[in-house]
């Protein structure tokens, strides 16, 4: 069904896409904008009738070249829609906060509850593949539905079971991780968050890497394992680089960088027939030492001087906090969500979601509704919503220019607390208290 979720579809490609997930017919369409994980906004051809869907209602046409994504659980950077509250308002916020626990309102305050696993929540009984997409789109599932509450300024408790041990958190768990941190707080809190005690992180890599080069009392299991760490000669910490926001490359981003030289026979290890074996052999041996899995472990240069390496080794300090090897109670974020205000040059279609909450102008009185549809032809752009509650008798939903002075977003953004609480086992809560409903 579909396409692969490795698939990218950029803006003004013409697809075919189902109006449904569950219908199996395709219609020609135009891809008129991307989403974060996996979701767009298509045009219909024969209708004008603009819908959001996932990866996997849309297949190429015969006039569309997709495009291949390194990652895919990656989030689109090109979409932030949030950012860390500055110190200038962040002793508000507390304020606010204080108050809010203080008279109770978190007390009384609907909460959403969720139980989730970075792994798939599904039985292994078919093939490698099909189980992947059911994973993937089980996890993606997930995100939408934390982002709609999310945006509905709910309060949220989350408990996220990442894997089973350190060393089978992988790169794929770390994507998702970082997705989620994405929808919670954009690239800012991602940022805060998985290189939160970096420079401890540099540090502890160096001492445990010369530490085992150095231990002569190693227990008998462990000598084999070790192979080229103990023909250590110097390790250092190359300058950072990372990437800009536009990057997907989670190396560049959380990564840290080191040169490793080894008093090895480099003509002898790093031929063209086993050039690779030892890349993954030096690969597994640095995760083993640090006791992570071997994907957050990126040989990216071999040269000679007997053997020196450059290495990228990412997110160890997040792994050593989620598994308890740093004892963290918890890591506390105040965070600003942020929607772009309807303009009046032709960007409003792109600000506005299926499923956003909007208030209406009506006989000078405001009523809420929420976005179904959205339309656009030569003329212009509209939106269909519907009326929240039925007020009315006759009809409760509306179609409407989304140049009309009478339509607008609930709320322009609002502040929240997001705390982050590492727990036994790999698993991580999370609770989120909305503060402020608008910004001042």
């Amino acid at each position: 069904m579909g396409n692969s979720p490795t698939v990218e579809y950029e803006v003004g490609m013409q697809v075919d896409a189902r109006y449904d997930g569950n219908q199996t017919a395709y219609f020609p369409a135009k891809i008129i904008k991307k989403h974060e994980y996996g979701r767009y906004d298509v045009k219909f051809t024969d209708t004008a009738k603009i819908i959001t869907v996932f990866w996997d209602d849309i297949k190429p046409s015969y006039h569309s070249t997709p495009q291949q994504t390194q990652h895919t659980n990656s989030p689109n950077p090109h979409h932030k829609r949030a950012e860390i509250s500055s110190s200038l308002n962040e002793s508000k916020l507390q304020q606010k906060l204080q108050e809010n626990l203080d008279n109770g309102v978190y007390d009384a305050m609907p909460t959403k509850v969720f139980n989730i696993s970075l792994t798939s929540p599904h039985n292994n009984n078919n093939n490698d593949d099909d189980h992947a997409a059911k994973n993937e789109r089980a996890w993606n599932e997930f995100v939408r539905t934390f982002d709609f509450y999310l945006r509905r300024r709910r309060k949220i408790q989350l408990e996220l079971e990442t894997s089973s041990s350190a060393t089978s958190f992988d790169l794929t768990h770390l994507q998702k991780f970082e997705q989620l941190l994405f929808a919670m707080g954009g690239e800012p809190l991602c940022r805060d968050v998985i290189l939160s005690k970096q420079e401890q992180a540099g540090q502890y890599i160096v001492e445990r890497i010369q530490q085992t080069a150095t231990d002569k009392n190693r227990k008998p299991e462990h000598v084999q394992a070790v192979q080229y760490i103990d023909k250590l000669k110097h390790i250092q910490i190359l300058p950072a680089q990372h990437a800009s926001n536009d990057s997907d490359d989670v190396f560049s981003k959380y990564g840290l960088r080191y040169e490793i030289s080894m008093d090895l026979d480099y003509d002898a290890l790093v031929t063209e027939s086993n050039r690779e074996q030892f890349r993954d052999e030096v690969t597994s041996e640095i995760a083993s030492v640090l006791n992570v899995h071997p994907s957050l472990v990126r040989v990216d240069a071999m040269r000679k001087g007997s053997v020196i390496i450059s290495v990228g080794i990412c997110a160890v300090a997040l792994v050593l906090i989620v598994f308890g090897a740093w004892s963290v109670c918890k890591l506390k974020y105040l965070v600003s969500k942020r929607r772009t205000k309807k303009l009046s040059e032709g960007e409003k279609l792109l600000n506005v979601c299926i499923g956003d909450q909007v208030v209406v102008d009506y006989e000078q009185k405001e009523y809420d509704a929420e976005v179904v549809e959205k339309y656009e032809n030569a003329k212009g752009a509209w939106v269909k919503v519907a009326y929240i509650d039925k007020p009315f008798v006759f009809q409760n939903t509306e179609k409407i220019e989304l140049s009309s002075p009478r339509l607008r977003l609930k709320e322009p953004g609002f502040q929240y607390e997001a705390v982050l609480c590492p727990r036994e086992g790999g698993n991580v809560n999370f609770e989120i208290l909305p503060i402020a409903h608008h910004f001042n």
